[in-house]
């Protein structure tokens, strides 16, 4: 049996950003890796870098691979991107993450596929000389693998939903300094029973920070604030119900180093590219 035509799709960086000051510098995309929407296997990596004492890490590496699975009648992708040894200017020093997105879609059933971030992690963080303690939801968001899994859970589970509430910050842009506010975008949204979207996108923090804050070292949700240093975002997840979008480390300079680096990032989906059973004369 033919099945209907598909389009693959799965990307992945395993780090990137620019620099402003003191120096200008655009840090291209490294390890960057993508697929062919026919699937297939591509892969990249980037050795051991360095850039003055503003970033180093001691390498990075991303996998994308995607087909179809005839013993499931399913169009398989995987891609993966792994940074170790990362290190911001001495203020952030990271053991290694590994961001991880799969994704699993029926080829002849007009189904919602599984797309699950399973394998993703952070391990040996610390900030401005703190062992960050992180409580992660990689494994609920893992199981909660379409979008119309997550929407009952949160309608149907007061625990997962007041638990997702507190760590996205809903409704509570007044408990946040406005410099954060980008990284909370349903700070102004009324909690309700119905899960936050805005145009079929839902956006969720994979951890909470859980050292307290302190003078100088300031903590919101999944964001770190360093005073004379700049913001560390860590763990974000986008959410469509066909799409993934994972970046876990994102950091923003301020001073006296102005700049932005994302470490992590996956994106991976899939679509037909056909009704199925339409009757066409799909490839």
């Amino acid at each position: 049996m033919r099945t209907p035509r598909f389009l693959y799709h799965a990307s992945a960086v395993g780090l990137a950003g620019q620099v402003r000051r003191p120096i200008q510098r655009i840090i291209d995309a490294q390890a960057s890796t993508a697929l062919p929407r026919y699937g297939g296997h591509s892969s990249a990596r980037f050795d051991k870098f360095e850039l003055e004492n503003i970033l180093s890490h001691d390498g990075t590496a991303t996998e994308a691979i995607a087909a179809y699975q005839d013993s499931s009648d399913t169009h398989e992708t995987s891609v993966s991107a792994t940074v170790t040894g990362l290190n911001i200017r001495g203020v952030v020093t990271v053991k290694s993450l590994t961001s991880k997105v799969a994704s699993s879609h029926p080829a002849s059933r007009d189904e919602e596929p599984r797309i699950s971030i399973a394998g993703s992690e952070i391990q040996g963080l610390r900030i401005a000389g703190r062992d960050i303690v992180l409580e992660p939801r990689l494994d609920i968001y893992s199981q909660l693998d379409t979008m119309t899994k997550l929407g009952d859970y949160y309608r149907g589970n007061t625990a997962f939903r007041d638990d997702l509430d507190a760590a996205a910050y809903v409704g509570r842009a007044a408990d946040l300094p406005e410099d954060v506010w980008p990284f909370f975008p349903w700070r102004k949204v009324k909690r309700s029973s119905t899960l936050p979207q805005h145009r079929g996108m839902t956006i969720v923090p994979l951890y909470t920070v859980k050292n307290p804050s302190e003078p100088g070292f300031e903590v919101y949700g999944n964001v770190v604030r360093v005073h004379d240093f700049g913001r560390i975002h860590i763990g974000e997840l986008i959410i469509e119900s066909h799409r993934r979008r994972l970046l876990m480390m994102h950091a923003d300079l301020g001073s006296p180093v102005e700049a932005s680096f994302c470490a992590g990032c996956t994106d991976g989906n899939g679509s037909q590219g056909q009704p199925p059973d339409s009757g066409g004369n799909g490839d």
